[in-house]
């Protein structure tokens, strides 16, 4: 086993826990319009599902209003049926043929404070998933190497790596959480 090569693939899985939590939040509504918030909405046109900024581009007009202009007009009534339909946002969009607004509402105090129950509750999956690479890195670690001494180090290095990233997901959480409780 090559200690950089294995703590390279240790910290990059580690990342793309880090990475697929942020993109998670990103679609966690705050009660302000942003481009970001319409990520994950998929459109049926041209007879295959397709991401929608491969549609149209996204555009916050006012604080609460997104601006959803498709790139091919034939694709209104596609682009605003994908989006209320989608539950997880929960949004009523309109046309005016050319158009899609998105209206996003002001959230309640009930509604800010499940959201950031369910962000603790995300930010505990990526942590926990985050725990179980950790796991096996280091059995695997035990696993392979014959030298304690060099099985130690590498551990106190697989553990400042792993403290480094907890923290980076801390204050991504931590950031979400201000957003979504602000009024």
């Amino acid at each position: 086993m090559e200690p950089g090569l294995f703590l390279k693939d240790f910290e990059n899985k580690l990342r793309e826990t880090v990475v697929h939590f942020a993109d998670e939040t990103k679609t966690f509504q705050t009660g302000r319009a942003h481009p970001s918030l319409l990520d994950g909405v998929t459109v049926e046109a041209y007879g295959t599902k397709m991401p929608l900024n491969q549609l149209a581009s996204v555009l916050t007009g006012e604080a609460a209003v997104l601006h959803v202009t498709p790139f091919d007009t034939d694709n209104v009534m596609a682009v605003r049926n994908a989006i209320s339909a989608n539950e997880k946002l929960n949004l009523n969009p309109t046309d005016d043929g050319r158009v899609v607004y998105v209206n996003v509402p002001p959230l309640t105090t009930e509604r800010r404070q499940q959201l950031a129950k369910n962000l603790a509750a995300l930010k505990e999956s990526c942590l926990i998933k985050q725990r179980q690479i950790r796991h096996q890195a280091l059995k695997q670690l035990r696993d392979d190497l014959s030298s304690e001494e060099e099985a130690k180090a590498l551990e106190k290095d697989i553990e400042s790596r792993m403290a480094a990233v907890k923290k980076e997901v801390d204050g991504l959480a931590q950031d979400k959480t201000n957003e979504i409780l602000e009024i």
